[in-house]
């Protein structure tokens, strides 16, 4: 999906640039369909974490659901999907201006950068799913009445340093993590903090009867 959409993009922008248009106004040319596109993704990612879980026998599929189309974090992913897309683009039209380069040079400039290739598609595509999985685990966690949740990496040889420092940091439910995230991948950190994170949380209530979300069930 997000391969079809940067290589729409990278039609409209060269169209566009052919007419001397605003690159801003070229790529923020989402339509209604792709739009809800990624925010469906975002919601069946956050479902998939975080449905499973029940309390007492109730099952929290709608109120999940609810809950993350209701957070503002899916329309964060769309503006930043947006405004990196708009910075790599600039920087390379800059590039080419200053060499004095043509508008076909340009063009020719931005397609080797890799700003609308298959690498940065699949690079969105993991970001989205799993910031929507994230939240899910973390709403997840809230509903069902939990009260802390643990930082959880996944204990290989690739997760960054930063997240290793992480792994079995405890914090109340709305309280932020020592890198100041509500949950793992979360829009609010910078991409270096996000961008291929697989890192995940677990939960404990009062009565210290751990769960996860990962797992959809009660650890005994």
């Amino acid at each position: 999906m997000y391969q079809g959409i940067l290589t729409d993009q990278k039609e409209m922008l060269f169209n566009g640039m052919d007419k001397n248009e605003s690159v801003k106004g070229i790529i923020r040319l989402f339509d209604d369909e792709v739009e809800q596109a990624i925010i469906d993704n975002y919601v069946v990612a956050g479902l998939e974490f975080g449905r499973d879980i029940v309390v007492e026998k109730r099952e929290i599929s709608d109120e999940l659901e609810a809950a993350i189309r209701e957070e503002i974090d899916i329309l964060r992913e769309l503006t930043d999907l947006q405004d990196s897309t708009i910075d790599q683009i600039e920087e390379q039209i800059a590039e080419g201006v200053s060499q004095g380069m043509t508008t076909k040079d340009i063009q020719l400039l931005i397609s080797d950068s890799g700003v609308f290739d298959a690498v940065r598609a699949l690079r969105i595509a993991r970001t989205i799913t799993g910031a929507g999985a994230a939240q899910g685990q973390w709403l997840s966690g809230k509903l069902t009445g939990a009260d802390t949740k643990v930082w959880q990496t996944a204990g290989d040889s690739h997760v960054r340093e930063r997240h290793q420092r992480l792994n079995g940091q405890e914090r109340l439910i709305d309280d932020l993590f020592s890198n100041g995230a509500r949950y793992p991948v979360d829009p609010l950190l910078s991409a270096a903090e996000r961008i291929n994170c697989r890192c995940s949380m677990t939960f404990a209530m009062k009565e210290e009867v751990p769960f996860s979300t990962a797992s959809g069930a009660y650890k005994n």
